[in-house]
């Protein structure tokens, strides 16, 4: 059985002097409704990403990214590429009750200009518009 809380240690090894974790998720106490997580643990009232498509939303140009957690009686997952985002390099190390410590390293710092690359040399392959899911900034570098 998981342990009914859980402690979260953020590091920042970027050249940014800040790192933001927003931590939400569902509220099994109350119908499952949307539950975030303010500095002070107080509940606020909502979370809204970035827009990675609009380029309207003011945040459009901001680096962020997610992960996924998900933690119940049975398990504590976690996906630390948001399944089907690519963006900033993040890694997770995870101790046990018992001590032990498993390591995730996430993609390297160059990662996501790999993964468009690749996107990009598919869609050459096969024309199937693979290209299409690379976002890029005003100066043409892909988006994280």
């Amino acid at each position: 059985m998981t342990r009914s809380t859980l402690d979260i240690v953020l590091k920042n090894k970027t050249d940014s002097s800040n790192a933001y974790a927003h931590v939400t998720g569902l509220d099994l106490n109350r119908n499952n409704a949307v539950y975030l997580l303010q500095a002070d643990g107080n509940p606020g009232p909502a979370v809204v990403e970035p827009s990675a498509t609009n380029p309207s939303d003011v945040n459009y140009n901001l680096n962020w990214g997610f992960c996924e957690f998900t933690f119940n009686s049975f398990q504590l997952f976690v996906n630390i590429s948001y399944v089907d985002f690519v963006s900033i390099p993040v890694s997770l190390a995870l101790e046990n009750d018992s001590g032990v410590l498993i390591n995730v390293p996430g993609l390297p710092s160059n990662g996501l200009d790999t993964v468009c690359d690749s996107l990009r040399a598919q869609d050459a392959r096969d024309n199937a518009g693979w290209s299409k899911l690379v976002v890029r900034t005003p100066d043409n570098k892909a988006k994280t």
